[in-house]
């Protein structure tokens, strides 16, 4: 497992942690850097992608209003979700994924 990056994406900075072993990318905001905006809201973002070969596949994706914390319909997070993906595939490229086994 790395380290948290945070990295900028067509939605705002957001934080990506690699899960190495479970060939997982999780993208997520931070509480201390403040929410991305889509569509005008406010909203904190909680995704996962299964890596397979170089590409990414999402697997969870969770949005909700800030501060409020209530949860956004899965359209907007899918929106959200593939506007994420060019970021996280260039940066994922950085990075040293093992081969499944």
């Amino acid at each position: 497992m790395s380290a948290p990056a945070k990295v900028n994406t067509a939605v705002g900075s957001v934080w990506f942690n690699l899960m190495a072993p479970a060939r997982k990318l999780i993208v997520s905001t931070s509480t201390n850097d403040g929410p991305v905006r889509i569509n005008n809201i406010a909203c904190s973002i909680h995704i996962t992608y299964r890596i397979i070969g170089k590409s990414l596949r999402p697997m969870t994706m969770e949005a909700y209003t800030h501060p409020k914390h209530e949860l956004i319909p899965g359209s907007l997070a899918q929106k959200i979700a593939q506007l994420i993906l060019p970021a996280a595939i260039q940066w994922l490229a950085t990075q040293k994924v093992p081969s499944p086994a």
